[in-house]
């Protein structure tokens, strides 16, 4: 065809598909499919034809020079199949969509009606871009799926690790909770504790201060009691009677005449009444103890301090003899 094409209109003329005029050369059988209503037709279930007018040459001297391209353009820049027969498909619409001849309209139909899969059966020279185009696909259909595997993998190793923190952090808040709860256990029985042995020291304490206020109760009745409160007032008389006697002709005296026979007026009244209020009181074994009892040095301040204690004393237990009598 292409032979007969340069013997019409020259040699090297029959290359030149968007410039020459061959379709009038064509045979009766490919024009009539050309023109016919519906043009060509594929059933599913018969293997694809390549339609007569797409087997030229011109036309399948452009499918070569686009399955190079596409196949440059695949080593530069990896893609699927699907990918490379979008791309061969754009560019042989847009060459065939260039022709100026009258008839180039019907092949630019009749390869727009052809299907994907008829593609590698009109233009072999497409078939290997397309197997490079799968194995490509499959490469990367296999990395896409070791990709979601390794993410899937991440995921799980991501969604574990926050499950273990997670049950980390549950123990740990456990851990600290009984710590807690030990510790509020240990404070609590130190509290107890710190009560119960302060109760046991203020027990002990007002124990000891009843003890002690009993055992002053007692000092104080033992001191109240009339044969003890005769031997201090025989004592202190004693210590005014030795008083008066140290001085005894001195120009200087710590207990006067005078204040002697006071002395002596209110330890005889003492005794008197404290004899009255407990018969059973021995005044010579009191005398006795009182006078052992004196061991100290006169001075006139201890004297004169014994005498007012004597005369407080009178005063207190004999107040009726203490009282001033009416000489007048």
């Amino acid at each position: 065809m292409v032979n007969e094409h340069d013997r019409l209109y020259g040699s090297g003329t029959g290359r030149s598909f968007v410039d020459g005029p061959y379709f009038a050369d064509f045979p009766r059988a490919a024009r009539t499919r050309m023109t016919a209503p519906g043009g060509l037709s594929i059933t599913v279930n018969k293997p694809v034809r390549c339609p007569d007018m797409l087997e030229i040459y011109e036309v399948q001297d452009a499918g070569r020079d686009f399955a190079g391209i596409e196949q440059d353009d695949l080593q530069r820049n990896p893609k699927t199949d699907i990918d490379v027969l979008a791309s061969f498909t754009r560019r042989m619409d847009a060459r065939l969509a260039q022709a100026r001849h009258v008839m180039a309209r019907p092949v630019l139909e009749e390869f727009r009606r052809l299907p994907p899969a008829g593609m590698e059966a009109c233009f072999p020279a497409l078939r290997p871009v397309l197997a490079s185009a799968r194995l490509v696909a499959a490469q990367m259909e296999a990395q896409r799926i070791e990709m979601e595997k390794q993410r899937a993998e991440a995921e799980r190793l991501r969604l574990e690790a926050e499950q273990r923190r997670a049950e980390e952090q549950r123990l740990a808040d456990q851990r600290r909770a009984e710590e807690l709860r030990l510790a509020e256990l240990r404070r609590a029985e130190m509290q107890r504790a710190e009560e119960e042995r302060r109760r046991a020291a203020e027990e002990e304490a007002a124990r000891k201060r009843a003890e002690a206020q009993r055992a002053e109760e007692e000092r104080q009745r033992e001191l109240r009691r009339p044969v003890n409160v005769l031997k201090r007032s025989y004592a202190q008389y004693a210590f005014v009677k030795q008083c008066f006697e140290f001085r005894n002709g001195y120009v200087s005296i710590f207990i006067s005449e005078s204040e002697f026979g006071r002395a002596r007026l209110a330890i005889k009244a003492i005794e008197t009444k404290l004899k009255s209020l407990d018969t059973g009181i021995d005044t010579d074994v009191a005398w006795a103890e009182a006078a052992a009892a004196i061991s100290v040095v006169p001075e006139r301040d201890v004297c004169q301090a014994a005498l007012q204690l004597l005369m407080a004393a009178f005063q207190e237990i004999a107040p009726d003899a203490a009282m001033p009598k009416k000489d007048f």
